[in-house]
């Protein structure tokens, strides 16, 4: 568990076009954030932010997929493995702390195969 706190929750935003990248970028947060939850104690919400929604051509321009964390970018332009994902989330978390804002979740997905994750839309 992640220095020894329970219930830690935090977001792990990812910007995301209409293409394969993107969506491998999304299926990598989830299970990061499963792993996240079962290894460490810490509720991750993964938060989907569709740029292709408000204008698709101009998302096919910008640097996605994009992972943010705690207003840090992981990654840009590429999918990083879940791994990946895990130890950039246990890295910021020991440089910030364990205080930061949610985004506020407007659905809540329930399965059972993976931790809860909020999705923005």
């Amino acid at each position: 568990m992640y220095l020894g706190l329970a219930k830690l929750k935090l977001d792990i935003v990812v910007v995301i076009g209409f293409d394969e990248e993107s969506e491998k970028a999304l299926r990598n947060a989830f299970k990061a954030a499963d792993r996240l939850r079962r290894e460490h104690g810490i509720e991750a919400y993964v938060v989907p932010i569709n740029t292709w929604v408000a204008d698709p051509i101009k998302s096919h321009a910008m640097s996605i997929p994009r992972i943010i964390v705690r207003g840090k970018v992981i990654a840009s332009n590429r999918a990083p493995s879940p791994e990946e994902i895990v130890e950039h989330v246990i890295e910021i978390l020991e440089n910030t702390g364990s205080f930061g804002e949610l985004t506020v979740p407007a659905a809540i997905f329930r399965d059972p195969e993976q931790s809860d994750a909020v999705a923005l839309y």
